[in-house]
């Protein structure tokens, strides 16, 4: 695994926009490396990491499992 990762959670910014809820508001329970729960303003949701592609060309991104 890489090295240590600074600021926030990166999942945090696209659950603020999907929960409607302000990122300093929310809550993260990490499930597995790739799936957290996220909780907050009386929402909550799964949201898990996808990769498009692989290796150096691979993209990666959070959304909320449906």
């Amino acid at each position: 695994m890489g090295g240590c990762a600074s600021g926030p959670h990166p999942a945090l910014k696209v659950a603020a926009e999907d929960l409607e809820c302000d990122q300093n508001s929310l809550t993260l329970h990490e499930i597995y490396p790739k799936k957290v729960k996220i909780e907050g303003c009386g929402k909550e949701g799964i949201f898990v990491e996808g990769c498009s592609g692989y290796g150096v060309t691979a993209e990666c991104g959070w959304a909320r499992k449906q």
